[in-house]
């Protein structure tokens, strides 16, 4: 941990002493697809103490997101008149427990300071990501072969106005602009783009897309039996945007089934 916070606050950007457009920080808006690495990030709120240490876990978590998502059911019971009625919904957790596994092998790649709160960026090589990935995923770590193109129309980003289709990919978009922070916006567009593969997956009659889920992951049983509990590995953050002038955070996921 020494080392990781003594390089942050030695080689990158200092925090605080000048505050960089946030457009400028491509690997939160554009997550590099690359064969060999995978990147995160998050926008973080102002701590007053032990700053690097909350970064880093922060950006931990993300990646965490990725290895093992917890998705939970939940049933609430409401009154309509004299009736009582029952709904469902799906949050989604992580096991912090699972930190102390992929710290070794994070390496910080920036941290900036902007308007919005400090982003800080990480990266984990492909072979080191893997040997976390197998304890928790029955298939194979997914390797991203895409390209998505993020051109901006009427200050909305094109994949958010037509969502992406891509044999052998689900794609999900959030959007989210009622907190009164950046850094909530952002963190619920992501938890939106998230939870919108999940509701692809369980709408899916695609018969390679329900084989894969049951084969590899919990959620064939989390849907058709309702479970309380399931996870799931692999939805990616690939893209950010963020509107200026409605403080709006757009988030794309990705999650590869084949």
């Amino acid at each position: 941990m020494f080392f990781l916070i003594f390089f942050i606050s030695s080689n990158l950007f200092v925090i605080g002493k000048q505050k960089v457009d946030i457009f400028k920080i491509d690997f939160f808006f554009n997550t590099p697809v690359s064969q060999s690495e995978y990147y995160f990030s998050s926008l973080n709120k102002t701590y007053s103490q032990n700053i690097y240490k909350k970064y880093i876990y922060n950006g931990l978590l993300e990646i965490l997101k990725f290895i093992n998502l917890e998705l939970e059911m939940i049933s609430e019971e409401y009154k309509i008149g004299s009736n009582i009625l029952y709904r469902q919904k799906v949050r989604a957790t992580v096991d912090a427990n699972i930190v102390l596994n992929i710290f070794p092998y994070i390496r910080p790649v920036q941290l900036a300071s902007t308007e919005y709160g400090d982003i800080i960026v990480l990266k984990i090589k492909k072979h080191n990501m893997n040997k976390i990935w197998s304890k928790y995923n029955k298939s194979p770590l997914p390797i991203f072969n895409i390209n998505i193109e993020q051109n901006i129309i009427d200050n909305y980003p094109s994949w958010f106005l037509e969502q992406p289709e891509i044999k052998g990919y689900i794609f999900g978009v959030g959007f989210y602009n009622s907190s009164s922070t950046m850094q909530l916006n952002f963190k619920n567009a992501d938890y939106m783009a998230r939870l919108e593969i999940i509701k692809t997956i369980k709408l899916s009659v695609k018969s390679e897309l329900n084989q894969y889920v049951e084969d590899n992951f919990e959620l064939f049983y989390f849907f058709n039996e309702q479970s309380s509990k399931a996870h799931i590995g692999g939805i990616y953050i690939i893209k950010r945007y963020f509107d200026k002038d409605t403080k709006s955070a757009f988030s794309l996921a990705v999650f590869k089934y084949e």
